[in-house]
């Protein structure tokens, strides 16, 4: 298991101010499971950065060394680093053709993949869904 998790500055959209994890969460993988956290900067996200700073995370712009990445939405190309983990909402599961060139540079660079979408109970239901007014509320 890693040490190390990244959450990445969600930057689809100008105005997007979710994050995959909050604060409250974030302290507990600290305190419990003595797990390190580095977000990416934002002056926007709905927690300010302080927030995590005061749970025990480190705010830093880079955070390619970090082999576990969550995110919320799609990610830009160029920021997949090899062999790393990253768990977000890739809207390729259904064959969304806008978002292939993502997923085949994420296979090319042996990326793993956890999309939300597939995340489900014993029964297949989803864990994890957005509704249709997900990021607007």
């Amino acid at each position: 298991m890693t040490d190390i998790i990244g959450i990445r500055r969600e930057d689809k959209n100008r105005w997007e101010r979710r994050v995959p994890l909050i604060p409250q969460d974030v302290k507990r993988l600290i305190n419990e499971y003595n797990i390190r956290l580095r977000i990416q900067p934002s002056s926007i996200r709905v927690f300010p950065d302080t927030d995590y700073v005061k749970v025990g995370a480190e705010i830093k712009e880079d955070i390619s060394d970090c082999p576990i990445v969550f995110a919320v939405k799609e990610i830009p190309l160029d920021f997949f680093c090899p062999g790393n983990t990253y768990i977000f909402f890739s809207h390729t599961i259904k064959g969304q053709s806008y978002n292939m060139p993502m997923l085949k540079r994420m296979m090319e660079r042996g990326c793993q993949l956890i999309d939300y979408e597939r995340i489900m109970d014993k029964n297949g239901r989803r864990l994890i869904a957005f509704g249709r007014y997900a990021g607007i509320a």
